[in-house]
């Protein structure tokens, strides 16, 4: 479990920081931006996160990685908030990750490259006794899917859409907090490493063999489920892609029989209040119905 809301964090996002560009971090940005001292771009150096992304507020861009490390109370971890090609490490950014690592800093890092087993740096965040988390590396013994997704209590919604970066993460934490807002027990499941940034925990399905994609939703799903009425599944790639074929399957369907499940694909025009409203709202989609016998027949169109 990670603890973003215990770190003040130097956001990496060199030659890449722009409404379209820096996926992770803007919604880190957008979702946790009191824990963010500065962001790292040498392009967009003196402006503000405003000025950049029209969202913010006065977060400042800067263009010394030392000098983002020392803003408001110090940066107690760098967090990279961009993808480079192929999701490798540059070679540029040894150099500030070294300095990071030297100052004590944590490193949060979603690239495929794992840092942590890089000779250099891995070794020297061993002797500072500073952790390095990959996130995108997968837990060990994911299990095959075996349909128990079919079995839980809570309506099971997953993001699908036509390509990646369209908002289907987005959808799911709005959608989260306004269920949440209207007395629903929602929970949020990631399966990228935005996602697990935000939420603290999940696992980037995009780096799982292929055999345990579903695996991995499902085990998500099992997780995400305890004590919630609603668990909201974080959607990956484009909607003919491996990640979300696996992950519908992890999400709602058993070998042996099926339970209705719910696929949401984001729409500018649909609000995250008008969804909740269909999903949390009226006499028999109060929090009692969910959690309710009559509400799991309605909803499943079978008894439990």
């Amino acid at each position: 479990m990670l603890a973003p809301h215990q770190h003040r964090f130097l956001i990496l996002a060199d030659g890449q920081f722009g409404p379209l560009t820096s996926k992770t971090a803007n919604s880190c940005i957008r979702y946790f931006p009191e824990r963010i001292v500065a962001v790292f771009d040498r392009v967009t150096a003196g402006r503000t996160a405003q000025d950049v992304l029209g969202f913010g507020g006065t977060i400042p861009v800067v263009g010394d990685f030392a000098r983002g490390l020392a803003l408001g109370r110090g940066a107690s971890a760098v967090l990279i908030g961009i993808a480079p090609m192929g999701g490798q490490l540059p070679a540029e950014w040894r150099g500030w990750l070294k300095t990071a690592l030297e100052r004590g800093l944590e490193i949060w890092s979603g690239l495929h490259t794992f840092i942590a087993d890089d000779p250099e740096l891995g070794s020297l965040a061993r002797a500072q006794g500073v952790r390095i988390l990959d996130v995108r590396k997968p837990p060990p013994d994911l299990p095959i899917a075996d349909g128990r997704a079919a079995e839980v209590d809570p309506y099971v919604i997953l993001t699908v859409g036509s390509d990646c970066n369209v908002g289907k993460m987005t959808a799911q934490l709005q959608l989260r907090d306004e269920l949440v807002r209207r007395g629903l027990r929602a929970r949020f499941v990631a399966t990228g490493q935005t996602g697990i940034f935000i939420e603290g925990w999940g696992i980037a399905v995009d780096a799982v063999v292929a055999d345990f994609v579903a695996g991995a939703a499902e085990q998500l799903v099992l997780q995400g489920a305890v004590d919630a009425d609603v668990v909201l599944v974080e959607g990956q790639g484009a909607s003919f892609t491996r990640g979300t074929r696996a992950s519908r399957w992890g999400c709602s369907t058993a070998p042996a029989r099926t339970r209705s499940s719910c696929v949401i694909r984001p729409r500018a025009t649909t609000s995250a209040t008008t969804t909740a409203a269909s999903l949390g709202s009226g006499s028999r989609r109060s929090p009692s119905w969910w959690r309710s016998t009559s509400g799991r027949r309605r909803r499943y169109g079978r008894p439990r």
